[in-house]
């Protein structure tokens, strides 16, 4: 909620090390998406795999913060690394 990057960066990076396999796939980002559902109190939605066109290319996911109607919205860009292992790019609204 406070846009604090560097506090999602490593929550983010913890998850990932959790996952069974830290290679950039859909099946991989949806165990991503699950754990960050398991362990804070938001709503976490995949938007689209790899269908944000830069470079290199990157997933968003959509987390709503807040329980009383009026969530608060942001969004987490993830991306690849040189070995094809998810990497946090980007925190936005």
């Amino acid at each position: 909620m406070t846009n604090n990057e560097s506090e999602v960066r490593v929550a983010i990076e913890s998850f990932i090390s959790q996952m069974d396999s830290p290679t950039y796939t859909e099946q991989n980002l949806a165990q991503l998406n699950s754990l960050i559902v398991s362990n804070c109190s938001v709503v976490s939605t995949i938007e689209c795999f790899d269908c944000i066109k830069t470079l290199p290319s990157a997933t968003e996911i959509h987390i709503t913060i807040g329980n009383t109607g009026i969530g608060i919205t942001k969004v987490i860009d993830l991306s690849y690394d040189n070995s094809n292992r998810v990497v946090f790019r980007n925190l936005h609204e």
